[in-house]
């Protein structure tokens, strides 16, 4: 950020001659400027004396700049509990993403899957598409499905597919 001034009121008139607007990262190093400008004041003194300005210069007075920089740190407050909410919805969304992973514990079998798998047991024409919309249809059947033994299976959804 070039040289470093020795106070807020010179660091603005740098910024102002670059012809340039205050970034968040502007508005800390002058916060730490102005700490540091008040640190150093004499005791008893706890205001920091503004820099004279010179004649026909056209900088921002020291109370505009005031005024710029109180608007900046609002701005600022108000980004970061606008980032703070933000974050807070992540998380609750996360926490219930994470907690629908535990409690379902069950595998959710793919189209294909189910297929390979009628087909495989000599399912074909009709019932391989008959049987293929039923256990697609509903993830916990295809589970119930590929529960039962390898033996069973065919019976099972026999059965299901004649009601």
């Amino acid at each position: 950020m070039g040289n470093r001034s020795a106070t807020p009121a010179e660091k603005c008139e740098e910024w102002q001659k670059e012809d340039r607007s205050f970034s968040l990262d502007d508005i800390d190093e002058l916060e730490e400027l102005q700490a540091t400008a008040f640190e150093k004041s004499p005791q008893g003194n706890h205001t920091t004396n503004p820099s004279p300005q010179p004649q026909g210069s056209e900088g921002p007075s020291q109370s505009e700049m005031a005024r710029k920089l109180s608007k900046a740190k609002k701005r600022k407050a108000e980004l970061s509990d606008l980032l703070a909410t933000e974050m807070r919805d992540v998380r609750v969304a996360l926490q219930d993403i994470a907690g629908a992973i535990k409690t379902t514990n069950r595998r959710i079998r793919s189209e294909e899957e189910i297929v390979e798998e009628l087909i495989r047991l000599g399912f074909g024409g009709d019932y391989l598409m008959e049987g293929t919309e039923f256990l697609v249809a509903d993830p916990i059947r295809a589970n119930t499905f590929f529960a039962f033994p390898e033996e069973v299976r065919r019976d099972w959804l026999l059965r299901k597919l004649a009601c």
